[in-house]
């Protein structure tokens, strides 16, 4: 790309530079709490003399925001489907194979993404969309379907959770507790959903939302290019 001078920043110290680093305690650890849209990342900072160190990092590869959204899918929608046809053929497994099938619940994870988000904000909703999938026999089939959070939250409850054992397990491991952490920054969008800051918080510790989880991280590594030096003669 032509960049002459190139510095690599952890994204969790980018998180914590966004959030001013700042701490009354002479030596304080943060958790950086990274619920993106395809993985999960936990990783727990030291802050010391204006140092910032990641001490430990644990995570899933294969835990986001993406498997809320199939979830819901497979939990909400596709019954609700059901109700009206005959949709046994729409299966995940089916979709490396069936292009038809594949659209098809990609249309579906569109529509299940909206409903989430959605729900961030409200208590409950109602989605309608006129022919979204084809049953069995090709018959067009609409979804009309109202949803509560509670509904929701009990869909996703497993996965959230997972998440917040992942994070324990990261304490523990760092022979800490959750009284030794003085703030939980929260990144990633799917921490806009309030059962994820709900469960966040039974951690015993700050949730920490002040900054938006989109940017935050993006907003550190401007601050922190800002700060540096750049070479004579770059």
């Amino acid at each position: 790309a032509g960049f002459e001078h190139v510095e690599l920043l952890q994204e969790p110290v980018a998180a914590a530079v966004a959030a001013g680093f700042q701490s009354d305690a002479e030596k304080a650890f943060w958790i950086i709490y990274d619920f993106g849209g395809g993985t999960f990342d936990a990783s727990i900072i030291s802050i010391r003399d204006g140092q910032l160190t990641v001490v430990e990092h644990a995570g899933d590869n294969f835990l986001g925001g993406a498997n809320l959204d199939w979830v819901i899918v497979e939990d909400i929608l596709l019954p609700h489907l059901a109700e009206s046809g005959d949709v046994s053929h729409l299966i995940r497994g089916a979709m490396e194979s069936d292009s038809a099938v594949r659209a098809q619940m990609y249309k579906l994870k569109f529509i299940a993404e909206l409903i989430k988000s959605s729900l961030s904000k409200e208590n409950e909703v109602t989605h309608f969309a006129e022919e979204v999938v084809l049953d069995a026999d090709g018959t067009p089939i609409d979804i009309d379907l109202t949803i509560s959070r509670g509904q929701l939250n009990e869909t996703i409850h497993d996965l959230v959770s997972r998440t917040v054992t992942i994070t324990k397990e990261l304490i523990a491991s760092s022979n800490l507790k959750s009284s030794d952490i003085e703030k939980v920054l929260m990144v990633g969008g799917t921490t806009f959903v309030p059962l994820v800051r709900d469960k966040v918080a039974e951690l015993g510790i700050e949730v920490d939302c002040s900054i938006d989880p989109m940017t935050i991280v993006s907003q550190g590594a401007a601050i922190y290019a800002a700060s540096r030096r750049m070479p004579d003669g770059v």
